[in-house]
């Protein structure tokens, strides 16, 4: 184990014991191979509702808005690719022809996915619903109509919004002809061999002791093995904008194939994430087209991550994946932050210097190439 992989695994146990988190996993990796692997700590912290087992590599986290980048941001690279969606194209022309759209200027493909579409950051959906109604198709459908009727404010010129997603959700289900959560399994886990990558509800047979809890939410109870996110619970679970479970080996799996020149057998090709990756679809602001960049030296990529070559996102719940493409490498960590409430953000400081090790990991085995980004 070299100096800074010692580091880390340090790191790891100190955030531990000071309770920043009850379990967590990280892979630090390049696009050839996996550099460091940990999973550490346990799925909840002891309490008559939680079931407590140690994680391991197989342990899954809810990984909140990493479902932007690893699940609708993918699939849209895909419908594009495959010539099913435009970016320039309005979303009106990808939705049923009976939904009335009543925003006063088109909402496009590449605004909803930038951040610039004008919609609001989000709104307690799950709140309006009736009861009986909550988790059904009918909710679904509630929700999307709701988005599909807001506000659009046109000097909100970037605001990060869930709406968005929700919207996007819709009409990648529509255009690709599959539920999102079907999509994602068909071209994505499946080609890669994914095997612990779902949404919730999760897969027949997987007990909750096999998710590492969340927040212990005031009137839902601890959240194990349901999504945290409460609009994407409300609407079943799966959605454009949060839902995906997941494992630090998994997400590892996706990033070594986004790293690769030709990122096969993902259903896109090395053209099409350029674009996504590019900043021609951003003004000044640090998204791309479902994914975030760095935003400077103080950035929870860490101060080493390579300007204009990070590309990654963050999850509410304590997750993060980050690549760096001047290294070929990639950083994925997954923690329980929100365990067991999310009024605490005590990860900032800390997740940026684990970055700050895991890049250090990456140098100590070779230098770092000259390549600055995107070729497009």
């Amino acid at each position: 184990m070299n100096r800074p992989v010692a580091a880390l695994a340090q790191a790891l146990q100190c955030a531990l014991d000071a309770r920043r988190f009850s379990g967590v996993q990280l892979q630090v990796g390049t696009r050839d191979a996996v550099v460091a692997s940990f999973a550490m700590g346990h799925t909840a912290y002891p309490a008559d509702d939680a079931l407590v087992r140690p994680v391991t590599a197989l342990t899954r986290f809810d990984t909140a808005s990493l479902t932007k980048a690893l699940v609708t941001s993918l699939l849209a690279m895909h419908a594009v690719a495959a010539g099913k969606m435009r970016l320039d194209q309005p979303l009106e022309a990808l939705l049923p022809p009976d939904v009335n759209l009543t925003q006063r200027q088109p909402l496009t493909i590449d605004r909803l996915l930038a951040h610039r579409s004008g919609l609001p950051a989000w709104r307690n959906f799950y709140q309006r619903l009736d009861p009986p109604s909550v988790a059904t198709s009918q909710a679904l459908l509630q929700v999307r109509q709701w988005c599909a009727h807001a506000e659009l404010d046109p000097e909100r010129r970037q605001c990060y919004s869930d709406l968005g997603y929700i919207l996007l959700h819709w009409a990648l289900e529509e255009c690709l002809a599959a539920p999102l959560d079907r999509a994602f399994h068909t071209l994505i886990a499946s080609p890669l061999g994914l095997t612990q990558s779902a949404f919730a509800p999760l897969p027949q047979g997987l007990a909750p002791a096999e998710c590492v809890a969340t927040e212990r939410c005031p009137w839902r109870g601890l959240l194990q093995g349901s999504v945290h996110d409460d609009n994407a619970w409300a609407m079943g679970g799966v959605a454009g904008h949060a839902g995906l479970f997941s494992t630090a080996t998994d997400i590892g799996t996706i990033a070594r194939a986004l790293l690769r020149a030709d990122p096969a057998p993902l259903p896109f090709d090395a053209a099409t994430l350029d674009l996504f990756w590019s900043d021609h679809f951003n003004d000044g602001d640090t998204f791309r087209l479902g994914w975030d960049t760095p935003s400077g030296p103080q950035s929870l990529a860490g101060a080493y991550a390579t300007p204009g070559a990070t590309f990654g996102h963050l999850g509410f719940t304590g997750c993060s994946l980050w690549l760096d493409r001047a290294r070929q490498a990639y950083a994925v960590l997954l923690t329980n932050r929100v365990h067991p409430r999310r009024d605490s953000d005590n990860l900032r400081t800390w997740r940026a210097s684990v970055h700050d090790l895991a890049w250090d990991a990456i140098d100590d085995l070779a230098p770092r190439q000259d390549a600055a980004g995107p070729t497009s």
